[in-house]
């Protein structure tokens, strides 16, 4: 193999292993660690004569930009995302009419996944600056940052507003794998939900705040399952050998979008909906990328996805037949 294919296939390799626990983005320590060692590699490579310096600066491309974690404000025609761009992972906001992109934080710290409140007055987020992920509040220009989690021994992710505002979702680790916890908006009252061996992973919940839609490999593999917001009521939805995660319940239907690497014939990843009651599944596309993270418009027209060429990432438009629109992000 081409030791410059070769590189990339090594990088490829770690952000698939590290993308696995953390969809699409990986905390800085984790990705700084990952890069450092493929330029060892690459170096002594170099040193040894195997790559010349040309292919040596061809492969710098490896360590690419990505563009990922959308989330459609339920008001305005407008995304959060994050996005590596500046050195770690930061918090944008797209404008969906005009294109036009502007960072909202600007710590020496990775901010990964940011959601908009009901009414669009506030953003929920996870954050790094303290030393650890924690979950913080603000404003929608960036501005009046406050803490809400002070676990210095966890790690905490993904927060994701309930539809009536009062409440917040997240994404806590203390050992073994991510439990699902609630709370208040204000950061009081903090419940586990899932309380399980494996990981948990909450990304949302149905358009009436009663249920709360999911993915988890506590048998071993991961599936989706929906519980009630209390925790009670778990069903397992999906049961197969492939890789389902990201759970996102339609706003139109008693049904739950995901993304799986199921009976995809181009060989990457596909979306997919599950109807709760009858366990229907049905395709809605497929596709040779690995496509993560499928969110509603603000109309509930169409959706974006994140969709991975290569080492790169970028977020698209899609129709709900799966055809692709526009890049959003547009490297």
């Amino acid at each position: 193999m081409n030791p410059v294919n070769w590189l990339k296939t090594c990088q490829e390799l770690g952000q698939a292993l590290l993308d696995a626990a953390h969809g699409g983005q990986q905390p800085k320590v984790l990705r700084t660690t990952w890069i450092t060692l493929v330029k060892i590699v690459a170096y002594g490579l170099l040193v040894l004569g195997v790559v010349t310096p040309l292919q040596f600066v061809s492969g710098a491309e490896i360590f690419s930009v990505h563009n990922g974690n959308p989330n459609w404000s339920p008001v305005e025609n407008k995304i959060l995302f994050s996005s590596n761009r500046s050195g770690q992972s930061d918090i944008y906001v797209l404008d969906v009419s005009t294109g036009r992109q502007t960072r909202l934080t600007h710590t020496d710290a990775d901010e990964i996944h940011a959601s908009w409140s009901p009414d669009g007055k506030t953003i929920a987020f996870d954050s790094g600056r303290s030393g650890n992920m924690e979950i913080y509040l603000m404003n929608p220009d960036g501005s009046g940052a406050r803490q809400l989690t002070f676990t210095p021994d966890a790690t905490e992710l993904v927060p994701v507003w309930s539809p009536d505002g009062k409440k917040l979702g997240f994404n806590r680790h203390l050992e073994g794998g991510f439990d699902i916890f609630i709370m208040d908006a204000d950061g009081g009252n903090q419940v586990n939900l899932s309380n399980s061996p494996g990981t948990d992973i909450i990304r949302g919940w149905s358009p009436d705040g009663s249920h709360i839609p999911f993915n988890s490999d506590r048998t071993g593999n991961n599936e989706i399952y929906v519980m009630a917001a209390d925790g009670s009521g778990l069903q397992q939805l999906t049961d197969n050998d492939a890789d389902d995660r990201i759970a996102l319940w339609s706003p139109t239907e008693n049904a739950i979008f995901f993304s799986s690497s199921m009976d995809t014939a181009k060989g990457g990843r596909g979306l997919f909906a599950i109807d709760v009651d009858s366990k229907n599944l049905r395709k809605i596309f497929d596709s040779e990328h690995q496509d993560f993270y499928p969110v509603w418009s603000s109309d509930q027209t169409t959706l974006a996805i994140v969709i991975r060429e290569g080492t790169s990432s970028d977020i698209f438009e899609i129709s709900k037949q799966g055809k692709v629109i526009r890049n959003l992000t547009g490297r």
